[in-house]
């Protein structure tokens, strides 16, 4: 999804440098490769790509929560286009802009390294007047080591009170795991298994972006970037989309989004961070707003859904339409521009502020909650595992009881060790976590 710099006609001005750490993760674990700038630069537009096999999932972060991208995974190789509106993107030096979770294969041997470099002919970084920087990447490594390693954090990007569980899913993990979520105060950490961590808030928190710390008494140590996993839903007959991963930003969805069509064949991305399904109406407009087609779709939770245009409508359509999406519940939507050589971009999609609200209690007309779209069954999920699905143990959206006033210690801790699960189980306080 990338420009070679010699094809570019906007000046060059003063460099940025993009930089990818070095982690390790345990044999059948999954490492968080993360991706920084060494210096703060304003990013409006970005594309570039990696050496990178065994994808297992991408975010992406900007504090202004602007950013949004796509990036298309195909065999050993994973291209990311990215666009910033507000040029918030690479202005964050306490964390990375994107991270990339790499499968460490089960058989791989202790101490192998899976080198992670950039391709370098598609490094193509924009500041906020366009000009092109002059860009250089180092690359990074992960290592295989013994140690605790972080695969998902349900709910990962939810806005979350006092008292809200989140469940960690990786390996590695022993009951005396210390646990830290950086600036957030821990009520309790509960050590389910091996590959589970159950985690109780004492402060409200943002999970998306959060920094989260896991070490063993041994001093293997993980860090980890929070963000709500997705799986796809239903795959599109174009070539291109089938492989593309929307990379929404972290605002909340809307109920009332229009993405315009400047091109043809151009996709359309929705996901649904809920944990309950979202009725969909998608309409396609005219120029004038007139409507010349419209389908009906369920979202279920914890998906997302990319479609060409046409195979939405089965209608032709051209440039200057509109796609006008509603739904009962707020989504994230974002359309996918595909250019003839066949790189894409994201499409910014925008409110629908002249349109009426959308009434939550009732639905677009057509739009029969009971009936599914032909061949979509709720109950059935993609091929692979369901990663809305919680294991044994809490539930993510529970409260869990209060503490035994008598029992815990004086003011939360942001840290805490595990404990083996029991109904007394009280997080205790350790030292900070280096690194």
């Amino acid at each position: 999804a990338a420009l070679p710099l010699a094809a570019a006609a906007v000046p060059l001005v003063a460099g940025v440098e993009l930089g990818i750490r070095n982690v390790s993760a345990p044999a059948g674990g999954t490492a968080q490769v993360q991706v920084a700038v060494t210096e703060p630069k304003p990013i409006s537009t970005g594309d570039f790509g990696f050496d990178f096999g065994d994808f297992a999932g991408i975010a992406l972060f900007s504090p202004g929560s602007d950013a949004l991208g796509v990036a298309v995974a195909q065999g050993n190789f994973l291209t990311v286009s990215i666009v910033s509106p507000a040029a918030t993107l690479g202005t964050d030096l306490d964390a990375p802009f994107l991270t990339v979770s790499k499968r460490i294969p089960a058989t791989a041997p202790a101490g192998t390294t899976f080198p992670i470099g950039f391709l370098g002919a598609g490094l193509r970084l924009l500041d906020p007047s366009g000009a092109v920087y002059l860009a250089t990447a180092n690359p990074g490594s992960v290592q295989v080591a013994p140690g605790p390693s972080i695969d998902t954090v349900r709910p990962g990007s939810a806005d979350l009170t006092e008292g809200s569980v989140v469940r960690l899913t990786g390996q590695g993990f022993t009951p005396r795991t210390k646990v830290r979520f950086d600036e957030t105060l821990l009520a309790d950490v509960q050590y389910v298994d091996s590959q589970h961590i159950d985690v109780v808030l004492a402060s409200p928190v943002r999970m998306h972006g959060l920094r989260i710390k896991a070490e063993n008494p041994d001093g293997s140590r993980t860090r980890y970037y929070s963000y709500e996993r997705t799986q796809r839903q239903g795959t599109s007959a174009d070539p291109i989309l089938r492989n593309v991963v929307p990379l929404f930003s972290s605002r909340p969805g809307t109920d009332d989004t229009l993405v315009d069509i400047a091109s043809v064949p151009t996709g359309l991305a929705l996901q649904n961070l809920e944990t309950t399904p979202a009725l969909v109406h998608v309409e396609l407009l005219a120029p004038d707003g007139k409507a010349l087609a419209a389908t009906n779709l369920l979202l279920q939770r914890q998906r997302f859904v990319v479609s060409e245009i046409s195979e939405l409508f089965n209608i032709q359509y051209a440039p200057s339409m509109v796609v006008r999406v509603t739904s009962h519940k707020p989504i994230q939507v974002m359309g996918v521009a595909i250019d003839p050589s066949g790189d894409v971009t994201p499409v910014v999609p925008r409110n629908n502020a002249v349109a009426p609200g959308l009434d939550p209690n009732a639905l677009p007309p057509g739009l029969d909650p009971n009936a599914l779209p032909p061949g979509l069954d709720p109950s059935a999920l993609p091929p692979g595992p369901d990663a809305s699905a919680l294991p044994p143990g809490p539930d993510a959206s529970a409260v869990a009881p209060g503490p035994d006033a008598s029992a815990v210690p004086p003011g939360p801790d942001a840290s805490a060790v595990a404990q083996s699960p029991g109904p007394s189980a009280v997080a205790q306080s350790p030292g900070p976590i280096a690194g």
